[in-house]
């Protein structure tokens, strides 16, 4: 039986209805007319950063595009936890894909090209 990873503080509010019913703390990837959206973080070290991607990929695993999200850089000796940004939802809405942090308003992005739309 796999371990729960446990956190200081409150676990966020998941929004993304599947992932509510999976009981995750992290968005599923989502599938519209054969593309794949996804949401992966990236966390390197010293210092430590972590970055949010949106992936778009299609029914044979290729990146169709590849877009930057939202990026933390870690203040040191405060706790890491406490600092992480989580991806609450993700869902496409005409021709969008939005992704929604914790705290924060949606990001809206062209579900064809991965740019930001201001």
């Amino acid at each position: 039986m796999p371990i729960k990873p446990t956190m200081s503080r409150v676990s966020p509010r998941m929004e993304q209805k599947a992932a509510l019913l999976a009981r995750t703390f992290y968005v599923l990837p989502i599938e519209e007319n054969g593309i794949t959206y996804s949401v992966e973080t990236k966390v390197t070290d010293t210092p430590r950063v972590s970055e949010h991607f949106l992936t778009a990929t299609d029914t044979k695993k290729n990146i169709v595009w590849r877009t930057s999200v939202y990026k933390k850089i870690y203040i040191e000796g405060l706790e890491g936890d406490v600092q992480d940004v989580f991806v609450v939802d993700l869902y496409v809405e005409d021709q969008d894909v939005v992704v929604k942090l914790e705290h924060r308003k949606p990001y809206r992005f062209n579900k064809h090209t991965g740019t930001i739309k201001m």
